[in-house]
Parts: structure tokens; C-alpha cells; sequence
């Protein structure tokens, strides 16, 4: 299991009009997402390309989101299961 050091440099947002803003490290970027019970498909669409520090999780962050396959939630905390079972990711909600 990973943990990112600053959690706010990694964010998802789902919006009610099924688009879907996101952070990744020194880049922001949208798309869109749709609901079926459990499943979850998100594609992100957009991004901008500024060049993160070493270490940067950014490009495995949008990959792991494009294989988001199904959702749950656990308290307040979303959690995505991704494709083929390689893993999950969890997010907290902002405070």
C-alpha cells in the first residue's frame, strides 16, 4: 500500500454533472465519469503538462483512475477498485 506524503497534491472531485476535476502532483486535469450501482468508469480527458519533481506519482495517478472499475464506500472515504483486482486507491474527503 502507498501513501502520499501530501495528500492535496492528489485529488478527485466528482461533480453532480458527472465531470470530474482532478490534482495530480503539479498538474490539474478533467473528464468525466458515469455511475452504475458499484461500477464506476472514469476517463480523464485533459490534462496539463508541466514537468513534476522526481518521484512524481502524477502519471501512474491518472492510470490508476482510468482503471477504476468499481467504487465503495468505507465511512467518508471513497475507495476505487481498479481493473483485474491490481488494486485499490482511496480517498478521503477534504476537510
Amino acid at each position: 500500500m502507498r501513501t502520499v506524503d501530501d495528500p492535496s497534491k492528489y485529488t478527485l472531485t466528482l461533480q453532480p454533472d458527472g465531470k470530474v476535476a482532478l490534482q495530480a502532483d503539479c498538474n490539474r486535469g478533467g473528464g468525466a465519469y458515469t455511475l452504475d450501482a458499484a461500477a464506476i468508469s472514469i476517463e480523464v480527458a485533459v490534462m496539463t503538462r508541466m514537468a513534476c519533481p522526481e518521484g512524481s506519482l502524477a502519471d501512474k495517478f491518472v492510470k490508476e483512475l482510468n482503471a477504476a472499475r468499481t467504487y465503495v464506500m468505507d465511512g467518508e472515504d471513497l475507495v476505487l477498485d481498479l481493473f483485474a483486482d491490481s488494486g485499490n486507491m482511496r480517498f478521503r474527503r477534504a476537510q
